[in-house]
């Protein structure tokens, strides 16, 4: 008699399967981002007057913006993603949105090794000098990316993360 293993109960999706307007969420938390008037998207859902749980999903990418939903966004951030006149886009078919993740990844990765670089004279500095790092950084704003990047490494917990986290950073490179 010969035994079955176990189906698994845990689907495989594709990123894409799971957030078919990534695109659309990539512009607007950029967008979001670089903004001063709002510090939390449900504070932006709110002012808008778009509901918290509809937000949460077009920022994740998960659900695009319709109707008065869409119309309100453009308002609001007057993105060319959510001009009436623009279809809804599927990161699959749109060559410009795939080119500007591109940049963006490889500006990532630019950012990331200089940080690397940035980071080896502290491996000989003295706890003081040290020190005035951790004044002039706030820890909160650390965990935070160090979040981010373990978050990236781990597709299951990637989506946790971004649904769960509303962190505003303390210190802005506009400061």
């Amino acid at each position: 008699m010969s035994v079955k293993p176990k189906k698994s109960h845990k689907r495989n999706f594709k990123e894409e399967d799971r957030r078919p307007f990534l695109d659309t969420a990539i512009e607007l938390r950029k967008w979001f981002n670089n903004q001063s008037k709002w510090s939390t998207q449900k504070e932006f859902a709110d002012d808008i007057g778009i509901p918290y749980s509809s937000m949460k999903k077009i920022f994740q990418g998960q659900r695009a913006a319709k109707g008065e939903n869409r119309r309100k966004l453009y308002e609001a951030t007057k993105l060319t993603i959510f001009f009436e006149g623009e279809k809804d886009r599927n990161p699959k078919s749109t060559k410009q949105v795939s080119n500007t993740v591109e940049s963006e990844i490889k500006s990532l990765e630019r950012a990331f090794y200089e940080l690397a670089n940035a980071l080896e004279p502290f491996k000989y500095m003295t706890a003081e000098q040290r020190a005035n790092v951790k004044e002039r950084i706030p820890v909160e704003d650390v965990g935070y990316v160090s979040s981010f990047l373990k978050a990236i490494y781990d597709e299951d917990k990637f989506s946790d993360f971004i649904f769960f986290t509303e962190y505003m950073k303390r210190r802005t490179k506009n400061e």
